[in-house]
């Protein structure tokens, strides 16, 4: 499940404090536990049946947002693949070039080694680090 951000859960809290209901009271109301309502209210990541749960108490729809965060995700990973894909062209590109002997060839090399260096290994790194809970799975 894509984590919900931050607005959504202080949304929630204040839903729930605006209503003056105590967290044992939504509890009850949603079928959640006291401890996953004050888990969720400090910040951590609900899962989908905890967001759909409270979606029902409070009559929201969180559909859309989880829909929208998977978009920013896809179009966070097709510019990730993108620059790789450009990266990688252009070393290979300046390789040949400087296999035949060709002008060019030290730029191209030395833009398409930094742009790995630079961009695409720390993304990587990063990428690796936030969903490292995934690659443990494998």
């Amino acid at each position: 499940m894509k984590e919900l951000n931050k607005v959504s859960i202080a949304k929630l809290s204040e839903l729930r404090k605006d209503r003056n209901w105590s967290q044992s009271h939504l509890s009850e109301i949603s079928g959640l536990s006291v401890r996953t309502i004050q888990r969720i209210e400090k910040g951590a990541n609900p899962d989908y049946e905890s967001i759909m749960a409270l979606s029902a108490v409070f009559e929201l729809d969180f559909q859309k947002e989880i829909e929208d965060q998977n978009v920013q995700s896809n179009l966070k990973m097709n510019v990730f693949y993108s620059l790789s894909a450009f990266a990688i062209s252009l070393t290979i590109l300046g390789m040949l070039f400087k296999v035949l002997h060709w002008k060019g060839a030290n730029m191209m090399l030395l833009v398409g080694v930094a742009v790995l260096a630079l961009v695409i290994v720390p993304l990587l790194i990063r990428m690796l680090f936030i969903h490292k809970g995934s690659l443990s799975k494998l």
